[in-house]
């Protein structure tokens, strides 16, 4: 018994509704797939096909003229910069956060580094200097006070100058210790003058 008769969106031919449960939209699995196929738009500035059919703009340039009416400055200015690693120069924008040439250097640099603070912290002679520091700072952290999980943070960073000296160790716990060395990074990213010293004497008064 034919309950409804429709026509294929796709060839125009009549497709015969047999059950109301499930409806059939096209003749043949062929229209299917032809129906199923969503056109990608194209670009709204040059015209162009675009990648997904999320997308609005071709590229970058596109964007950039939509948004803001003007062409993409491709020569932007530019600064020079030392490789961490292999202490070679690149050029990089002052906006981007980069210190390595290559990622290639940016793994070397953080495997040394890693057996550099590996071999520190497991020899005898920093444990028994580590327990010194602590027992100076009365076994509890700088900052907060706590007793427990405590560290001693490097006020000037050993990457910056290998210092080992009482003066330069600071009894912290996990916690404000990672918070410390997140401070100071960013710090010496931004400014390279930047003295660390200042900054937790700042924080010494805040808290």
């Amino acid at each position: 018994m034919i309950i409804k008769i429709s026509l294929c969106p796709i060839c125009k031919i009549e497709v015969k509704q047999l059950y109301p449960s499930t409806p059939r939209t096209y003749c043949s699995r062929k229209c299917q797939a032809l129906g199923k196929v969503k056109v990608k738009p194209n670009c709204l500035i040059c015209g162009k096909g675009v990648k997904r059919q999320s997308l609005k703009y071709c590229s970058l340039e596109c964007n950039y003229k939509a948004k803001l009416g003007k062409p993409l400055l491709k020569n932007r200015k530019r600064e020079n910069r030392n490789c961490l690693n292999c202490n070679k120069q690149f050029e990089e924008r002052p906006s981007v956060r980069k210190s390595y040439c290559s990622s290639d250097c940016r793994y070397k640099h953080s495997r040394k580094s890693f057996k550099d603070h590996y071999n520190l912290t497991n020899s005898a002679n920093w444990r028994d200097l580590a327990n010194k520091i602590k027992k100076r700072d009365g076994n509890k952290c700088k900052f907060c006070y706590r007793a427990g999980r405590l560290e001693v943070h490097h006020i000037i960073p050993r990457k910056i100058k290998e210092d080992h000296s009482k003066s330069n160790l600071i009894t912290l716990c996990g916690r404000c210790h990672y918070g410390l060395e997140i401070l100071t990074s960013v710090g010496y990213e931004r400014n390279p003058s930047f003295n660390p010293c200042v900054l937790i004497r700042e924080l010494t008064n805040i808290i």
